[in-house]
């Protein structure tokens, strides 16, 4: 978290600090394998969630656009760009 807090890209987050705890439970959560990565099924459950669920292909297109190309997982890096509206696809 520390390089999001002195990322001058990020200087204009309210509450960065906060939301960054937030993030990173959330992803402890539904990293499944407990790998440091989330999964599609990872992805899928954390959608549903938040009440935004998903079709396969979407989710396999959500996937592409956050990790880049033939990555079948989102790092904790991706997911925070993700949460921070970086690279918010959906």
């Amino acid at each position: 978290n520390e390089a999001f807090l002195t990322d001058e890209q990020y200087a204009d987050v309210e509450d960065l600090a906060c939301k960054l705890d937030m993030f990173k439970r959330k992803y402890m959560e539904f990293d499944l394998n407990d790998k440091g990565d989330i999964d599609m099924m990872g992805l899928k459950r954390m959608l549903e969630k938040l009440g935004l669920a998903k079709t396969h292909l979407e989710l396999k297109k959500m996937m592409s656009e956050v990790a880049g190309g033939a990555s079948q997982t989102i790092s904790y890096t991706d997911f925070l760009n993700m949460m921070l509206g970086k690279s918010m696809p959906f």
